[in-house]
């Protein structure tokens, strides 16, 4: 046990002039993690990390503005994260890795393998934003008022409390009809730029073609290569 518990360590690191906080531990091949929206790296991942970093080096950090990562005055947009991740894996002098990101954090995963395929060697999503046909106004809506300082804070720790009374049948029945709730979805999807809304919510299922994005949707547990 007390092996095991050494194998990830949380750490301060420097990117730019921002501290960043990331959990990061293990050998291997790198697993990158990125969290969903009002979590962090250890919130989000902390029954993942320990057993993928006995075959990976895994590295999950805390976007700007959650966490304890420090928060700049700046439109935490899908773009503005995508480009932090980007920085990240590139600061830790990795080439390219396995990254893997749950609900806002599978929509920054996303951005990231469009704009920057190079740094993605393989892509897991897990019930991400981003893909299906949500109501586009009303994410957007959600969205735009949790980022609203003050606001945002009394409407996550509202969301914590119904948590604490909310049956798991009521709360299973509020997420999206493609969560991830038994493990067992695994779908092929393509991506390309044409075909992911703009506005940050949607990406339609099309045909593969030669040159196109190919990556798969599964859960946390899929096979993360060596």
């Amino acid at each position: 046990m007390i092996g095991t518990e050494r194998r990830i360590q949380p750490a301060f690191i420097d990117i730019g002039s921002m501290r960043v906080h990331h959990m990061q531990g293990g050998r291997g091949s790198p697993v990158v993690f990125i969290h969903g929206l009002g979590s962090s790296g250890y919130m989000e991942w902390r029954h993942t990390l320990e057993p993928a970093a006995a075959r990976h080096r895994v590295f999950a950090p805390d976007l700007p503005g959650y966490g304890r990562t420090e928060k700049p005055r700046a439109r935490y947009t899908i773009p503005y994260f995508a480009r932090f991740v980007e920085r990240y894996i590139e600061d830790r002098g990795l080439r390219s890795a396995v990254i893997v990101g749950a609900s806002l954090g599978g929509r920054i995963a996303l951005e990231v393998a469009l704009e920057q395929p190079r740094l993605a060697r393989k892509l897991v999503l897990v019930n991400s934003l981003g893909l299906g046909r949500p109501q586009v106004r009303m994410a957007q809506m959600a969205y735009g008022l949790v980022t609203i300082p003050r606001v945002g804070e009394a409407v996550m720790r509202f969301a914590r409390g119904a948590l604490g009374w909310a049956s798991p049948r009521m709360i299973r029945r509020g997420g999206s009809s493609r969560a991830l709730l038994d493990g067992r979805l695994s779908q092929r999807i393509s991506i390309d730029r044409k075909v992911i809304d703009p506005s940050a919510s949607s990406v339609r299922r099309t045909p593969r073609r030669d040159g196109e994005v190919e990556r798969d949707q599964g859960p946390a547990s899929a096979d993360l290569g060596r």
